[in-house]
């Protein structure tokens, strides 16, 4: 697939594809309607793997019209939850976690999810009070800090909220600086390359490699992805993007592409 040059909206921050002809002239957002000088950023098929923003990579896929739908931003939101926050033992958070995912399976929302947020929804208003004292006259800088530091240790509560919601995707007041790296990550483990043309021969999908995938999907138990790679070798798959994708180390998650493709899931 061809490089593209996104545009970035410096008011919504939503992404468009651009031609090379629109450079350097002005553009309407397509979804805040905002007007400005259509300066974007050129990326091809290398940067997939470089771009360390979150914002900036969900903008490539979308512009290239590879949109996450809401079952992948529902797990992606776990994936995050899971590994970023797998000291948090609040009991709403862990439902909504395990809510969110029968929803994913599922494709509706299961017994408990409502309760679930409505609780999440609560502990967020609370932890976004202005808890500064009435006779605050330390510094700008250091309370700023300190709601920084608040937000990274409650940012469970966004992750668990947005799992469960009727809209399950992420903004960037739910990723918090500490889980950003993290979020990368996941989109990418969740999202193959838009760049590439990528098309799953069912002749991969044998007894085997579906069992295999069927046993890692429902038991996390993702150390087994490179003996999936093995697998689909002896089925016939050459593909050495779908076989490294197995064999990296890299995190891996519910909603793996590959797997998701094995199982029939999208």
């Amino acid at each position: 697939m061809r490089d593209v040059t996104v545009f970035l909206c410096p008011k919504c921050g939503s992404g468009r594809a651009l031609s090379a002809h629109m450079i350097d002239t002005r553009v309407r957002c397509l979804v805040c309607g905002a007007s400005s000088v259509a300066r974007g950023n050129l990326y091809g098929d290398r940067d997939w793997e470089r771009v360390s923003n979150f914002y900036t990579l969900v903008k490539i896929a979308t512009s290239l019209r590879c949109i996450p739908t809401a079952r992948q931003w529902r797990l992606l939101a776990c994936a995050i939850g899971r590994s970023a926050f797998d000291w948090c033992r609040n009991p709403w958070f862990r439902d909504a976690l395990q809510a969110a995912e029968r929803w994913a399976d599922e494709g509706q929302p299961p017994r408990g999810a409502p309760q679930c947020l409505g609780q999440l929804e609560r502990m967020e208003g609370a932890a976004h009070l202005d808890l500064r004292p009435p006779n605050w006259y330390g510094s700008e800088a250091e309370f700023t800090f300190q709601q920084q530091q608040e937000r990274e240790q409650f940012g469970w509560i966004a992750l668990a909220r947005r799992a469960v919601s009727d809209d399950p995707r992420l903004y960037q007041s739910d990723i918090t600086d500490g889980n950003r790296p993290l979020a990368t990550a996941f989109f990418r483990e969740l999202v193959p390359n838009p760049f590439r043309a990528h098309t799953w021969n069912p002749n991969w999908s044998v007894s085997t490699t579906c069992e295999l995938a069927r046993h890692i999907y429902a038991d996390r138990n993702f150390p087994v992805m490179p003996i999936l790679a093995d697998a689909l070798q002896d089925a016939g798959c050459e593909d050495a993007y779908v076989l490294d994708h197995c064999r990296a180390n890299r995190v891996h998650a519910r909603g793996c592409w590959v797997l998701d493709a094995l199982l029939g899931k999208s």
